[in-house]
């Protein structure tokens, strides 16, 4: 297979960030041992911006490149931004937070590179192979940064429940992508939308290995009932490390999501058999309301703010699925939410990663009367919360406005009804941490000697200014979003 200059250059992000990984190994193998890595933070952020900056450089093509596995169009555009956005936040909370817990390597900034580098590559693909190659190189690297607390007994339990979950769901999509190529005779994502156009009823191999593709990414994306890794995984994992799995890795499962289901799978979405219409929507339908009600139900009961925010952000899948549900106009909805959610679901981790030290700081208990002591923390974290939970004037009111607007509009008038009763349900988890900083009295002294760290505040304020400019001038935001979504059918 000839490879062109201008094959390379589409793949451009995925380059600079696997170079950028490179680079801070051989940064990190030369370095004193038992010093803190926060320079190779510095180069990782470097790297990520060069990456984010280079999917602009790339001009937008409707052919794809390497013979068509992966293709550089607004979608991929948008998501690799989001991705190394999320990587960078991350790295700001890893520059302080990994050497305070004992985990001064600087593996954990070459792990990320890599991981942000395979969801580009991932948002890119436009075959079935070079979905799932996004997808390993994106998945492995982050087993590793799970388990990056060697000394801490609940990191490693994270790191081998992550591995042999996302090992299980692996193997549901490479049967599926076996099945799919014995039934079209190809892996490239324009076949499949071929075959899937027209009689797809009449091809088992194909929709046993539609259903099989879908497990592997639901599994990814965290929905229900795939979901159940994901509130111990969360937990156990370092802050920086949660941080970027609840948003960075989301996004790109629902990049990997918007190109198998909306792009390759149109066809599929109803069929009339013996005068009952199915397809592949109304299990998606039934995954949206279950990840909804099971979510929101047992964030209710959590006692520990990591696990609550977990819960809160399979939740969130679930509003996702209903954008994917209404087509092209949920395809914008989808990308305007997937950004303000990286913004206020890091910031909400950064604020955890800021009040978090050796003696914990997780629990709900160790915020009670945190806004007396900390009082910038508390406001910030008021904030992220109540964008979480939708609402105004924050960026988290129009994300789930424009995606509910957009599932009216697909004729989801049911699914839009649970979505928004499921999210008054979300304000009471949401509250009972605001009221547990603002309305009750401290007794835990866990969170109160916490040195300041400039990374970690750092991130928390951009977070937490966005959040709010897109809360008051969503139309900018919504616009490039509506822009990148724009090839969608």
């Amino acid at each position: 297979m000839t490879v062109t200059i201008n094959d390379v250059v589409v793949i451009l992000p995925f380059l600079v960030a696997s170079g950028g990984a490179l680079l801070i190994i051989l940064l990190d193998s030369f370095s004193a041992p038992r010093t803190p890595r926060r320079f190779l933070g510095g180069f990782t952020i470097f790297f990520l911006a060069v990456a984010a900056l280079s999917a602009y450089i790339v001009p937008l093509r409707t052919e794809s490149a390497f013979h068509g596995m992966v293709m550089m169009d607004g979608l991929a555009r948008f998501l690799s931004v989001v991705v190394m956005l999320s990587a960078g936040f991350a790295t700001l909370l890893a520059m302080d937070r990994l050497p305070e817990q004992g985990s001064a390597r600087g593996e954990f900034y070459a792990l990320l590179l890599f991981s942000a580098a395979g969801a580009s590559l991932l948002a890119s693909a436009a075959d079935l192979v070079m979905v799932f190659l996004g997808l390993e190189t994106l998945s492995i690297p982050a087993y590793a940064m799970a388990a990056a607390l060697r000394r801490d007994v609940r990191s490693t339990e994270a790191g081998f429940k992550y591995f042999v979950l996302g090992a299980f769901a692996t193997g549901f999509f490479l049967m599926g992508t076996a099945l799919v190529y014995s039934s079209v005779g190809s892996t490239a994502l324009g076949r499949l939308a071929a075959a899937s156009a027209s009689g797809w009823t009449e091809k088992p191999l194909l929709c046993m290995g539609a259903v099989m593709l879908l497990v592997g990414l639901a599994f990814k994306a965290a929905v229900v009932p795939f979901h159940m890794w994901a509130p111990d995984v969360y937990d156990g994992s370092p802050t920086p490390a949660t941080a970027y799995f609840a948003t960075g890795i989301k996004a790109a499962a629902f990049a990997a999501l918007l190109r198998v289901v909306i792009l390759s799978l149109p066809g599929m979405r109803a069929e009339e058999i013996n005068g009952n219409e199915i397809g592949w929507h109304y299990i998606f339908w039934g995954l949206a309301a279950a990840t909804m009600a099971v979510s929101s139900l047992t964030a209710l009961v959590q006692k520990d703010v990591k696990r609550i925010l977990a819960y809160s952000s399979v939740a969130h899948v679930g509003y996702l699925l209903i954008g994917l549900l209404a087509g092209k106009p949920g395809g914008a909805a989808v990308l305007f939410y997937l950004l303000v959610y990286t913004f206020m679901t890091v910031g909400a981790f950064a604020v955890v990663a800021y009040l978090e030290n050796s003696k914990g700081g997780t629990k709900l208990s160790d915020y009670a009367g945190i806004a007396k002591r900390h009082p910038y923390a508390a406001a910030a974290m008021a904030v992220f919360l109540f964008s979480l939970a939708g609402i105004p004037p924050t960026g988290g009111f129009f994300a789930k406005f424009y995606l509910f607007k957009a599932a009216v509009q697909g004729g989801l008038i049911n699914l839009t009804v649970l979505g928004v009763l499921f999210s008054v349900v979300s304000a009471y988890y949401y509250l009972r941490i605001v009221v547990a900083m603002y309305m009750e009295q401290g007794e835990n002294q866990a969170v109160i000697d916490i040195s300041p760290s400039a990374a970690v505040v750092t991130a928390i304020c951009l977070c937490l200014l966005f959040t709010i400019i897109i809360g008051l001038y969503p139309t900018p935001y919504l616009s490039v979003a509506q822009a990148s979504a724009s090839m969608l059918p």
